[in-house]
């Protein structure tokens, strides 16, 4: 269509500064700032009509700047631990929307996000390991609309905390638990959906030093979970849609690796990677397992 049809140049700039003072008693205070940005889809930078509906659209800008600040601290004080706090905020020239009828997103609102960051990691001993990240945000729109000014999807708060136990004996175990907070799904917040706490745990024994064999359960109290939520104009006509099922999920390893802790937190606190020997998987509507080489 000749209406989508077009050429468009676009550039930008974006600086950047770091601050870090200390350390001081095992602790430094340091300050970011930054500019980024993110592109549009190329098809809403050159059409003027919308090739469904026929309706004319305004054109979405190329390069779209995000700006952020954040300052916070970091410390290890107590013997043990390792800990940070950070407060930020970002702005957004233009928001990405998702739109669920059409799986895609689209350019909306300039918006800020406000808030904070918690990230504690504490060792104790040799035995037993704690693990907590907490993030809280507060996002809106910045322009005025009647609509309302919140922001649908963006999630308030997300947080887990884990607990292991390990090197004391043959046994070694796990929990973690993980909290997704609620999001607006309109700009008034009118209606919200809800928030979802599960549960994780793990249990094993050490056969020998490097071999372990582990039964890690996903879920662990049932939590009935929305994995969609959306919303729908009450005149629009709709069918039933099937509820998803969640269920408490199943899997027994064999690893060999060199400890306990490589499996739990290895994507933070480690770069070891244990080897899989055996993985058998119970998601609750059928049981699968593979054998690694």
């Amino acid at each position: 269509m000749p209406a989508e049809n077009g050429r468009e140049y676009d550039s930008i700039t974006n600086p950047k500064l770091s601050l870090i003072f200390g350390p001081w008693a095992k602790t430094e205070y340091y300050f970011n700032y930054g500019s980024g940005f993110h592109s549009n889809d190329a098809r809403g930078v050159t059409t003027t009509v919308d090739p469904k509906s026929g309706e004319p659209v305004n054109r979405v800008h190329p390069l779209v700047r995000s700006t952020g600040y954040e300052a916070g601290l970091r410390t290890a004080i107590v013997p043990g631990l390792q800990a940070s706090i950070t407060f930020f905020q970002l702005d957004l020239a233009s928001e990405l929307l998702f739109v669920g009828d059409a799986g895609t997103t689209e350019a909306s609102r300039p918006s800020r996000r406000k808030g904070f960051e918690l990230s504690a990691f504490y060792m104790p001993n040799n035995w037993l390991m704690m693990d907590l990240d907490y993030a809280l945000a507060d996002a809106r729109f910045t322009d005025s609309d009647p609509t309302g000014n919140h922001i649908p999807g963006a999630v308030k708060g997300v947080g887990k905390f884990a607990v292991a136990v390990d090197n004391l004996g043959p046994l070694f175990g796990s929990m973690q638990i993980r909290y997704f907070g609620k999001r607006p799904l309109v700009e008034d917040n009118s209606i919200q959906s809800g928030n979802t706490v599960t549960v994780n745990g793990q249990i094993g024994i050490k056969i020998d030093k490097k071999f372990r064999v582990m039964l890690q359960v996903f879920n662990l109290f049932n939590t009935k979970a929305q994995r969609l939520i959306t919303t729908i104009p009450p005149d629009f006509p709709v069918s039933p849609m099937p509820v998803l099922p969640t269920g408490t999920s199943i899997l027994l390893k064999a690893v060999l690796s060199e400890s306990i802790w490589s499996e739990i937190f290895k994507d933070q606190h480690t770069a070891e990677e244990p080897i899989e020997l055996l993985n058998i998987w119970s998601p609750g509507n059928g049981t699968s397992y593979h054998l690694t080489e």
